[in-house]
């Protein structure tokens, strides 16, 4: 029976504890929420509107850095028609995540990195007059008329030509193509907005459970306005003034890709000069130049006038190469941004901060509450660091917290003195590594190098900070000191610039000049690459019918000796020819005259011979018959 008469007082007591337990538990929020730094202050207000009927508000100010996140729970009660009070249990979570700059487009062009295809040939007085100060060369080689520049000049040297006197005349066409396929955008910004991100939860907690979210939603203040409001609650927010971080100018990037980079002279939009880049422009889908500026920049030198030798300069710059000293804004000024991003859709630059000062924040709430603030506790393990002055003077504290959470503060001495400071927020509980860039300004300092008695160095000399940490609340016991290792990076070298014009050589064949007829005829010449030439191709044609013709000659004399060789080899050396069948005909009559000349001249030899016998018979007579 006692058992029975407590059980309903223990049933609600367990009941009354686990609601309790629910609504004071900071853990059930679904971030890591950091502690306040500051002040924190609360306020009534009392409002009346123009029909007498007052309100009562709830204000609460408090401050904020970048990347925390600030709980609160609001405990507040309403009325209904009957008259029935119900209580309301709130946990706001307001984290500031970002702090950007947003640039819109003050002017843009798209643009390419342009390349030059050059033909050129010369005219030797007395010659063929292929060239003058009318020779459309472009047209001749069907180039286009929007980037193609015709080029004239009547002083050239006579070096290569027949006639002493008088001067060669050149003609050539420049014609500016694309270097790629990649086109790109070029965009001019001015003065930025700023705008600071805050993030708003709201979850309903009950009076009983069920949990379930009120509110999610993200606020892009103005901070040059600072307020921002809504059924639930009024934000004020009061920053101090942050810089621009990209001055105002020219940037440029990949078409399509969101990147902007800086480092390199860029054009304006009606501007022309061709030592920046962006003098290859395109508009709707049409590449352009300015063809006055492009001839008035580009010369050629006759080296032989006669075979169409010449040297070739373009006073010019960003062509036939990408922009290699270009770089990303996030790498030029590494320590002030944390990355920017072009939009072309919206014609805009965002530009967000890597660090950011805190913010003044002031919540207004529409009835009479309880505010209570929520908090976890911050810890750190320890800590390793290092700081980097890179070859744009950006000095960046590389800093790993080992097993934290929460808020984290620090500071880097400067001069012996007092240095930089810094917080860092770790969002979630117990992280292994979370690293973090901090910009800071402080120099390093010099320690010596440390030698033995015998003056043998053991370590060497370095530069090195002390880095302090400490969770946000802890005490001197909890902070952690160390020296970190300094690095620097050396600054860009300038470019020693060329003394000299540098010329590319540019050659134009000649079809009635004998050198060129020389050149196309050495076979060593027809294995080399490059475009082939047409007074290549009609020299070699020219010359393989003339083989052919000679090669029909030979041919034709050769056979003739044949024929003679075999009458002479048959007839006149190994006497009478009885058989003669693997002569042919002409070879068989040529044999049978020489055979006819045989016999008569042999049966003459014998008649004379018969004769001067009988008349030397006849002598011998007589003289016996003396």
């Amino acid at each position: 029976m006692v058992l029975q008469s407590f059980l309903p007082t223990l049933l609600l007591t367990l009941f009354l504890t686990l609601l309790q337990t629910h609504l004071t538990t900071p853990f059930n929020l679904p971030t890591l929420c950091s502690q306040p730094t500051g002040s924190l202050t609360g306020d009534l207000e009392l409002e009346e509107n123009r029909e007498g009927e007052r309100s009562t508000k709830t204000v609460i100010s408090s401050n904020i850095a970048l990347d925390e996140t600030l709980c609160y729970r609001r405990t507040y009660a309403t009325t209904n028609i009957l008259g029935f009070t119900r209580n309301h249990t709130e946990l706001y979570t307001i984290t500031y995540d970002s702090l950007k700059h947003v640039y819109n487009f003050k002017n843009t062009y798209e643009f390419a990195i342009p390349g030059t295809e050059i033909t050129c040939w010369c005219d030797c007085p007395g010659g063929s007059n292929h060239c003058d100060s009318h020779t459309d060369s472009c047209g001749k080689y069907d180039k286009s008329e929007d980037t193609c520049v015709n080029w004239y000049d009547d002083g050239q040297t006579l070096e290569g030509c027949f006639m002493p006197t008088g001067s060669g005349q050149s003609c050539c066409n420049l014609d500016i193509v694309r270097f790629s396929t990649d086109s790109y955008r070029a965009v001019e910004i001015a003065s930025p907005i700023t705008v600071a991100q805050i993030r708003l939860n709201v979850i309903d907690t009950g009076p009983v459970p069920p949990v379930h979210r009120v509110k999610d939603r993200v606020y892009n203040i103005d901070l040059d306005a600072g307020s921002t409001s809504d059924e639930l609650v009024t934000m004020n927010i009061v920053s101090s003034s942050t810089s621009s971080l990209l001055p105002a100018g020219w940037y440029f990037g990949r078409m399509n890709s969101g990147e902007l980079k800086t480092n390199v002279e860029i054009n304006g939009l009606n501007e022309w000069n061709l030592n920046k880049l962006g003098w290859y422009k395109i508009q709707n889908g049409v590449e352009t130049v300015r063809k006055s500026k492009v001839r008035a920049a580009f010369s050629a030198l006759t080296q032989n006038c006669g075979d169409g030798v010449l040297d070739t300069n373009f006073a010019a710059s960003y062509y036939n190469r990408y922009p290699s000293e270009a770089e990303t804004v996030h790498s030029f000024l590494f320590g002030k941004i944390k990355k920017a991003v072009r939009n072309d859709t919206s014609r805009q630059v965002i530009a967000y901060h890597r660090s950011s000062p805190q913010l003044s924040l002031k919540l207004t709430f529409n009835e009479k509450s309880r505010i209570d603030f929520i908090y976890d506790k911050s810890y750190i393990a320890d800590f390793e660091g290092s700081i980097l002055l890179d070859k744009h003077s950006n000095r960046v504290l590389n800093l790993t917290l080992i097993r934290g959470s929460g808020s984290i503060d620090g500071d880097v001495e400067k001069d012996y003195s007092e240095g930089d400071q810094f917080s860092v927020h770790i969002p979630t509980r117990n992280v292994p590594r979370y690293r973090k860039y901090i910009r800071i300004s402080g120099m390093c300092r010099d320690v010596a190098p440390e030698r033995e008695e015998s003056g043998r160095v053991t370590k060497k000399a370095k530069k090195i900070a002390e880095v302090c940490v400490k969770p946000r609340g802890g005490d001197k016991r909890t902070k952690i000191c160390k020296d970190v290792v300094c690095t620097e990076d050396k600054n860009s070298k300038f470019v020693i610039p060329e003394d000299e014009i540098a010329y590319d050589r540019a050659e134009h064949d000649d079809i009635l000049s004998l050198a060129t007829w020389g050149k196309y005829l050495n076979p060593i010449q027809w294995f080399k690459g490059g475009k082939p030439s047409w007074v290549e191709g009609v020299i070699i044609t020219v010359a393989c019918v003339v083989v052919l013709i000679a090669v029909g000659i030979v041919t034709k004399v050769l056979k003739a000796f044949g024929c003679l060789w075999d009458c002479l080899t048959c007839c006149g050396l190994w006497g009478k020819c009885k058989s003669m069948p693997s002569m042919s005909n002409k070879t068989k009559s040529w044999a049978r005259y020489f055979k006819r000349n045989q016999d008569a001249s042999s049966s003459g030899t014998s008649s004379s011979t018969q004769s001067l016998e009988s008349k030397s018979n006849s002598e011998k007579t007589k003289m016996s018959r003396i």
